[in-house]
């Protein structure tokens, strides 16, 4: 599909804008895409290198349904779901109202060892908390936030076995 925008750049300047492609394809749908922009100037026409995009639904191994915070009548999927990739399994949570099917967010949350089973549960800010065991010996321990605009990671920390942290990563943002 084609997008239509009339902006002026200047000399020497740069643009770039924000296209939610879901409005214009539906992405619900699983299958490979590719993307790529073109700019018609003086009646000549650019176009960029394609980027392609696989849309998997992956494997589901849990999920939990919960109302969103402050809006009682939304309620969320959370889906810890698998996929195989490059001799490897990567977990990844999806969050989706149920009534409507809108996406809040959709994470990689690295390896995955389907040893032993993963923990998903809700802390006290009713942020979901995510462990699976990311290897041999170690485990993951993911927190996600989610409000009206979306979900986003918050915390991302790795633990042995005896629960000691290897190393802790907070996301920005």
């Amino acid at each position: 599909k084609n997008l239509n925008r009339d902006f002026v750049i200047m000399p020497g300047d740069t643009a770039s804008e924000f296209i939610a492609l879901r409005s214009l394809v539906d992405l619900h749908r699983s299958g490979a895409y590719q993307v790529n922009g073109r700019i018609l100037y003086n009646g000549k026409m650019f176009t960029s290198k394609s980027f392609g995009f696989d849309v998997v639904k992956g494997i589901e191994l849990q999920s939990r349904k919960r109302v969103l915070r402050d809006y009682p009548n939304v309620v969320l999927t959370y889906s810890l779901r698998y996929l195989g990739r490059e001799s490897r399994e990567y977990a990844f949570m999806v969050i989706r109202d149920v009534d409507n099917g809108d996406i809040y967010g959709a994470f990689n949350l690295g390896p995955i060892l389907r040893v032993f089973p993963p923990l998903l549960k809700f802390d006290d800010n009713s942020n979901i908390v995510i462990v699976h065991q990311s290897g041999q010996k170690r485990y993951t321990r993911t927190i996600i936030t989610v409000n009206r605009e979306g979900a986003k990671v918050i915390k991302q920390s790795h633990h042995r076995p005896d629960g000691k942290n290897i190393k802790d990563k907070t996301i920005q943002g």
